[in-house]
């Protein structure tokens, strides 16, 4: 009977201390994600790309980094960011599952109203180089993410985690690109579609 008693404490233990384990890579996946937001409100893009796998967004050539005199443009588009937490789950030793609501400007409103204005500037008979329509479409929608009136959204994702060699990295699929950005990876592509690209 004392044996039994020895083997269903060690099983309890072992049980105990393998979900201390899980609790521990839950904490630290939930941690890198609030590090990779800490980032993006900073505007530590090279920093926020450390925590981040897969987004065409903020490596070296992607979109954001691309873009000149767009530095400006960038720190507006984060500037809100947000992210809470609702549940986290591992789904094994290299991946946790977190479903979080992120916060931030609704960039989606944003590129709609810039690309109206632009369209009503391109028509208005004055003459501008296409360097000229490019600076003055990134200065006014830097002006529309940076208004006062510029609305918020709130999407809910879930939000994959990756352990690799360097650590945790947050999964940067298009879902999440698009609510990190407060929908502009849809807006574009919707414009692209409309204009038959």
């Amino acid at each position: 009977m004392k044996v039994l008693k020895k083997l269903a404490v060690m099983i309890a233990s072992l049980a105990f201390f393998a979900s201390l384990c899980g609790c521990n890579e839950v904490k630290e996946a939930e941690s890198t994600l609030n590090s990779a937001i800490t980032a993006l409100q900073a505007g530590d893009y090279e920093k926020a790309s450390g925590y981040i796998n897969g987004s065409e967004i903020l490596d070296s050539n992607g979109m954001l980094n691309n873009l000149e005199n767009g530095e400006e443009l960038v720190k507006a588009l984060f500037a809100r960011l947000s992210c809470k937490v609702n549940s986290s789950e591992k789904i094994d030793n290299d991946n946790v599952k977190i479903n979080a609501d992120i916060t931030t400007i609704n960039t989606s409103n944003a590129f709609n109203n810039t690309v109206s204005q632009i369209f009503s500037l391109a028509f208005s008979g004055e003459n501008m180089s296409e360097e000229e329509m490019d600076s003055k479409m990134i200065e006014i929608f830097t002006e529309n993410l940076s208004s006062e009136d510029a609305e918020t959204v709130t999407n809910t994702v879930d939000i994959n985690m990756i352990k690799t060699d360097e650590g945790w990295k947050v999964d940067a699929n298009e879902e999440v690109q698009d609510a990190i950005t407060g929908g502009l990876v849809s807006a574009a592509e919707n414009l692209g579609s409309s204009l038959g690209e």
